[in-house]
């Protein structure tokens, strides 16, 4: 029993020998290298503003542009509590077919370098106008000019409306967009629809630059009448009355429903300025003892007109 316990006690004295000869030989400890960057990749825009690249790093840091850009311009500095940071400017970009790249190395004692990815778009080109939309008031039609400024090298082309109302055609100089409606609106609401104008690139797949513009057509008022402004047929009676139409419309049409009112039979006159209206058997009465009616709706651009048929009881 002795003997085991003065190997124990031997076993402890040489364990506690090594760690501590372990300990002597690792101090003072060695400190991890830190470093670390707020971003990997900065985008700017071919005329654009700074962008500053913040730095968590233990050791001094060194940074360099990977191709050496002339383009890129680095400044250090530190925000008020004391962090390090890049502030990383590019000149203006007036390429119009590609972007440009490259890279910031940023590297510190034997940690792994941070590559940061410098992208620069490609100038995008510019359109404009001399109006923001466009409205026909009622009564109103013809071609709009709008002035179109671009400095697009290709130039500036419209898209072909999905409306047929609404007509489209460059001016002669290039420089004007023609908008006309050449009709009258003669609808239940005001119409809308837009136009869309865009830049030519340079060469296919590249972006272009769009303006849309809003066209909007109030209703014309329409003048409807009918003379006379009823119908009587009078007892014992059948036959064909004719009923004027007067509008200022291109055309009007009618809405009758002949399964309602089967004795009646409407139709329009050849030359289209008159209602045909025909009784087509005597009215007996049946229990009422009363005269019958009938309606016609008689229809003309924005106006609607309700028309009474009446024939009175044969006894």
């Amino acid at each position: 029993m002795k003997k085991f316990q003065s190997i124990q006690l031997l076993f402890a004295i040489i364990s506690s020998v090594l760690l501590f000869s372990t300990c002597e030989k690792n101090e003072p400890f060695t400190r991890i290298n830190r470093l670390e960057v707020s971003s990997v990749s900065l985008t700017f825009n071919a005329v654009d503003t700074f962008r500053t690249l913040y730095i968590a790093n233990d050791l001094p840091y060194n940074y360099k542009i990977l191709h050496s850009a002339d383009w890129i311009r680095l400044t250090p500095g530190k925000t008020d509590r004391g962090m390090d940071t890049i502030r990383v400017m590019v000149d203006d970009y007036t390429n119009k077919l590609a972007d440009r790249y490259d890279t910031i190395v940023v590297s510190s004692g034997d940690a792994k370098d941070k590559l940061i990815s410098i992208r620069q778009n490609y100038l995008r080109d510019t359109i404009g106008i001399d109006i923001d939309s466009v409205a026909y008031e009622p009564f109103d039609r013809g071609t709009v000019e709008i002035s179109v400024f671009t400095d697009a090298t290709n130039g500036w082309q419209f898209l072909t409306p999905s409306y047929s109302w609404i007509k489209l055609a460059k001016s002669t100089d290039g420089n004007k967009l023609l908008l006309t409606i050449d009709e009258l609106w003669y609808g239940k609401s005001m119409r809308v629809g837009s136009v869309v104008i865009e830049t030519i690139p340079l060469k296919p797949n590249l972006a272009v630059v769009r303006k849309t513009i809003p066209v909007t057509q109030l209703i014309t008022p329409t003048i409807l009448t009918a003379n006379p402004e009823a119908l009587i047929f009078i007892s014992g009676k059948t036959g064909t009355q004719t009923v004027n139409i007067n509008t200022d419309a291109e055309s009007w049409d009618f809405e009758f429903d002949s399964n309602l009112y089967k004795w009646l039979s409407v139709a329009k006159s050849v030359d289209g300025k008159q209602l045909e209206v025909t009784v087509n058997s005597i009215w007996d009465g049946e229990s009422t003892m009363k005269e019958r009616t009938a309606y016609i709706t008689i229809i003309s651009g924005s106006a609607r007109l309700t028309y009474r048929v009446t024939q009175d009881v044969t006894t």
